[in-house]
C-alpha cells in the first residue's frame, strides 16, 4: 500500500516487512528510498497499513501487534506512537487490519484543529479505537461485529465510519 504526500512529493510505501519507505517522486531524482525507523520503539512485526495525515505533514502507520507509530514527512522522525494493544483485553489477540483518519478544522467554537485516527481490528470482530492526535488520547468507541473487516473508510459527510466485510457494509457513528 502506499499513500502519496503532495506538500513533500513523497510516496510513503508499506510492504510485508517492519519498515515504512519514503520514495521521492521528483521526476529528477533517482536516490533510493529511505527507511523510517524508530530506534527506541520500532515496529515489530509487519505493517498492515498507512495512512496520510494531510494537515500534519505526516503519516501514519500500524502493524499486526497493533502499535501505531506517526512520522514527520519533513524531518523522517517518529513523533510519536501508541499501542492499541494496551487499551484492549488481556484475552483478546486482535489482528490489526486498517487506519481511517478524518480531520476537523477549526471553527469558532473550537479553536484547535483535530485529527482523528481510527484503528480498525478484525479476526472474528471489531475493535474500533479512536486516537486523537492533538489531545492524545485513545477511546474505545465501538466492539461489536460479527466477521472479519475487510476495507473501512470515514465518510466526511457526515464524520462517520463505514467498514466492509465479506457480505456487510456498516455505518459507525
Amino acid at each position: 500500500k502506499a499513500v502519496h504526500c503532495a506538500s513533500f512529493n513523497v510516496l510513503a510505501t508499506i510492504a510485508f516487512d517492519s519498515k515504512p519507505l519514503l520514495f521521492n517522486v521528483s521526476v529528477a531524482s533517482h536516490n533510493p528510498p529511505l527507511p523510517l525507523v524508530d530506534f527506541l520503539k520500532p515496529h515489530l512485526a509487519h505493517l498492515t497499513d498507512v495512512v496520510l495525515l494531510d494537515a500534519a505533514n505526516a503519516i501514519a502507520t500500524l502493524d499486526n501487534n497493533g502499535l501505531v507509530k506517526f512520522w514527520c514527512l519533513k524531518m523522517h522522525i517518529c513523533l510519536q506512537s501508541f499501542s492499541s494493544s494496551s487499551v484492549l483485553p488481556t484475552l483478546f489477540k486482535p489482528h490489526y487490519v486498517s487506519l481511517s483518519t478524518f480531520y476537523e478544522p477549526p471553527t469558532a467554537d473550537d479553536p484547535i484543529s483535530t485529527t482523528r485516527l481510527s484503528v480498525f481490528s478484525a479476526n472474528l470482530g471489531c475493535v474500533v479505537l479512536e486516537y486523537n492526535l492533538s489531545q492524545r488520547k485513545v477511546e474505545i468507541k465501538n466492539t461489536a461485529d460479527d466477521e472479519p473487516i475487510v476495507s473501512v473508510f470515514t465518510d466526511p459527510r457526515d464524520r462517520t465510519l463505514v467498514t466492509f466485510s465479506s457480505s456487510n457494509v456498516r455505518k459507525w457513528d
